[in-house]
């Protein structure tokens, strides 16, 4: 089963090792460096939030990842070995990626891809909407753009975004995501407060070994100047225990969360 989690500094020498693994456009560690990427460098922009990435495991391999620039908008790197390739997981990690430039305010992607129709990433990225801008970036590469069809998140969106975060056990992200008067309700415990909520959020990440969060189906309303959005669905923990889970969400007109619900089922 695959587990998603937030990029850590620690991490960077394994995404290395990956980077020239992969089934197409492998990149050695030699190689980055000549381009001025080592793994100091990267674990240094992954420490100071430079860089966010979300990695994919299955067990303790890593079987892929995607890295995006916080400042720039720019989705650096997405990568997968060549055994998770057509299983829809790189599309999995971009979306995330994508989600985390969101959440900073970015309505322009951008990345840098091969002009070459028989590169595997040619259609991958035009498949998801990414168009050309005409532009070449540093490397050569051709530059393509993804833009977000509305300025702000709908509440739908925010609530994935949400969950995205609450799988990968990023609790940093989850942060940025509160309230300061954030109330959170489940079928253990009722708590008030961005601290309070996020020290439950934590004893939750960290009593569990693997997390993962199928999400079943979405809904959104708004009224009463209110944002809201529920989803139904299936969390698994630590590969065998299953949750079936409705999560109702509320945001503020700047879209933190200042509620969440959380109802378990049979």
């Amino acid at each position: 089963m695959i587990q998603f989690q937030a990029a850590l500094p620690h991490h960077i020498a394994a995404c290395i090792v990956l980077r020239g693994k992969t089934r197409q456009n492998a990149v050695s560690a030699a190689r980055l460096a000549e381009l001025g990427v080592t793994g100091a460098s990267w674990s240094a922009d992954v420490q100071a939030e430079r860089l966010l990435g979300i990695l994919a495991f299955e067990g303790e391999q890593l079987a892929g990842y995607c890295f995006g620039d916080a400042t720039s908008g720019e989705i650096v790197v997405l990568a997968l070995l060549p055994a998770f390739e057509d299983q829809g997981l790189g599309r999995a990690l971009l979306d995330r990626a994508m989600s985390l430039l969101r959440e900073l305010g970015h309505q322009r992607l951008f990345l840098g891809c091969s002009a070459d129709p028989a590169s595997r990433s040619h259609g991958f990225y035009r498949h998801l909407g990414w168009v050309p801008t005409g532009k070449r970036d540093r490397l050569g590469d051709e530059e393509l753009e993804f833009l977000f069809a509305s300025a702000e998140p709908r509440p739908a969106e925010r609530l994935r975004a949400y969950l995205q975060a609450y799988e990968a056990r990023d609790l940093a992200r989850v942060g940025r995501q509160f309230a300061d008067d954030i109330r959170l309700v489940d079928w253990n415990l009722a708590v008030q407060g961005k601290a309070a909520a996020l020290d439950e959020t934590r004893k939750n990440f960290e009593s569990v070994r693997s997390l993962s969060i199928e999400l079943l189906a979405i809904y959104e309303g708004e009224g009463d100047g209110e944002h809201r959005a529920a989803a139904e669905l299936e969390i698994v923990i630590d590969g065998s225990l299953h949750l079936h889970v409705i999560d109702a969400l509320r945001f503020d007109a700047a879209g933190r969360i200042t509620e969440i619900r959380a109802y378990k089922g049979l």
